[in-house]
């Protein structure tokens, strides 16, 4: 280390210590969940299973049973009860019918986690399936976060606390939403940290940086049944906070990532057209964003004043009729009640998209979300306050407008899918879109502050961000170990059978944490930028 940055040697220990320390916190989430404690981790296990097996029509299937043990019914949702009601290790060794309800999945995000379920036996059941599907998130992530860091320890910062608990925990357990939120976090990083120069060939990217973007866009659409409709908003969102178009972006691609890019699109528009007509909706409507985003964004580079706020306005109000044309033809009609319900459950939605883990019963504490609120919500003012200009101020403002079109999506969503309760929807179906606010918010930071005041902010927000994933691992460990009612005594939660010392892994998920909050705001300062801050210096003397 010296006057004028970490040395190369220092960002190289940074750039292994990131990879690993992502890996760490993974994995340790990965060993303490309970076996089936994943939103319907046993159902995707099967789905897994019979993609693999060629036969992904069917919704039952034969396997052995401890596929789908222990039964987590005797505590999911009951969270004063711990994961030990559901013993281990009383698995009937015989196959069985089992049956998921995750038939109407694509089979993209099953056929890693399927080929792992091939060689498991229940000892290494669900651990073996859940490293496999842990794999691609895994790389998505470290990739995303090395492109923010490259860019700026703050931009390190924001990226790393984008990544919420409900996000690490949805990476290591079998579920299609680890995939699309990895994916979704590599394409957030991408678009913005990523500098786009719309004079340069190719926009001034590398191959590294188009792959990034591409890989994140492909894992984000194709794992669910709705992962093309954020997908394209996150796309477009990305254009939006730089001010570019998603063709220019698209026509400057080399043809290996615009290859793999035609082909995801082509195999999320085959599923969703093989799946009636929900998903053909979807479809449409994703198309129907992109488009309307790049006329949008046409019209307004040739007006100016009033006459760019006219279309602004026409854009909002187009939006704004799908949706309620959405909510108003659903299966069943309108019914005003159910959307009250539905509304209503905004701020829990919030809540577990920030950090409401297994099956949504180990929930973070009000004051660790009010805390990560608080600072998302004062990057985006400070954003606001030391703005000189719309441009500035345009990234903070498409933070705000992501923030509510990921409520009203919810909302929009749940009508139309058909279900009449009103709590079908999970904070997590949200987060693809909800990770980019963080770093939105503090996007013309990135650009405005200077280099030395983001070399002591960018660990701050870093260490806030870990001590909520810290805080959050510790109360899931409480919760499975003796429920919320148990004792606060680390030594008595190791109750439910883990592979590791349930102490060993919060020390060690803690650990991991620290050390990713390190790496991802210590960036190695290149020989040009070592020259010119040197020169800066000696300017000031």
């Amino acid at each position: 280390m010296n006057a004028t940055g970490p040395s190369a040697a220092v960002g190289r220990l940074a750039t292994c210590t990131l990879a690993a320390a992502v890996a760490v916190v993974i994995g340790s989430w990965l060993l303490v969940t309970p076996p089936n404690a994943g939103p319907d981790e046993s159902g995707h296990i099967i789905r897994g299973v019979a993609v693999v097996e060629g036969t992904p029509g069917l919704a039952k299937i034969e396997a052995p049973a401890w596929v789908v043990f222990p039964d987590i019914g005797c505590y999911a949702l009951y969270s004063e009860r711990p994961a030990s009601c559901a013993p281990i290790g009383d698995e009937p060794d015989v196959e069985i019918a089992l049956v998921t309800r995750a038939l109407d999945y694509p089979i993209w995000g099953h056929v890693l986690p399927g080929a792992a379920m091939e060689v498991s036996s229940p000892s290494t059941s669900p651990y073996l399936p859940r490293l496999a599907s842990a794999l691609l998130p895994a790389l998505l992530v470290i990739s995303g976060l090395l492109a923010a860091r490259r860019r700026s320890p703050l931009a390190g910062a924001l990226a790393l606390l984008a990544l919420t608990p409900m996000a690490w925990f949805a990476f290591a357990v079998v579920n299609p939403s680890g995939l699309a939120l990895a994916g979704a976090f590599a394409a957030w990083s991408g678009l913005l940290f990523v500098p786009w120069t719309a004079g340069a060939a190719r926009g001034g990217w590398s191959p590294r940086h188009e792959w990034l973007v591409v890989a994140g866009i492909a894992a984000a659409m194709l794992p669910r049944r709705d992962s093309i409709f954020w997908a394209a908003t996150v796309v477009v969102a990305g254009c939006i906070a730089t001010d570019t178009s998603v063709f220019e972006r698209l026509r400057r691609l080399r043809t290996g990532p615009l290859a793999v890019l035609v082909v995801a699109t082509f195999a999320a528009a085959w599923w969703a057209f093989d799946n009636g007509r929900q998903t053909i909706g979807l479809f449409g409507l994703s198309a129907l964003i992109v488009a309307t985003h790049d006329v949008w964004h046409r019209l307004r580079e040739n007006l100016t004043g009033g006459r760019r706020y006219l279309v602004d306005g026409g854009a909002v109000a187009a939006l704004v009729g799908v949706a309620v044309g959405l909510v108003v033809t659903r299966d069943g009609g309108y019914d005003v009640d159910l959307l009250g319900t539905i509304i209503g459950e905004t701020g829990s939605n919030l809540l577990e998209a920030v950090g409401a883990v297994g099956t949504l019963d180990a929930r973070i504490p009000l004051w660790t979300l009010l805390l990560y609120a608080g600072v998302v919500v004062s990057i985006g003012v400070a954003s606001f306050a030391g703005a000189t200009g719309s441009r500035e101020r345009r990234p903070a403002w498409t933070g705000i407008g992501v923030l509510g079109a990921a409520i009203v999506a919810a909302w929009v969503l749940e009508m139309a899918r058909g279900n009449t309760t009103g709590t079908y929807w999970q904070g997590r179906y949200s987060l693809p879109l909800l990770m980019g606010v963080p770093m939105l918010f503090g996007l013309s930071l990135v650009d405005r502050l200077r280099r030395a005041t983001q070399q002591w902010l960018g660990p701050v927000i870093a260490s806030i961000g870990a001590l909520v994933s810290i805080v959050v691992f510790v109360v899931a460990v409480r919760r499975w170990g003796v429920g919320t009612n148990g004792s606060w005594n680390p030594r008595a939660w190791d109750t439910y059978g883990a592979p590791v010392s349930t102490t060993l892994l919060i020390m060690v998920h803690g650990s991991g944490i620290a050390a990713l909050a390190w790496a991802a705001t210590t960036r190695h300062t290149t020989d040009a930028e070592r020259s010119e801050m040197t020169s800066s210096q000696l300017e000031d003397d």
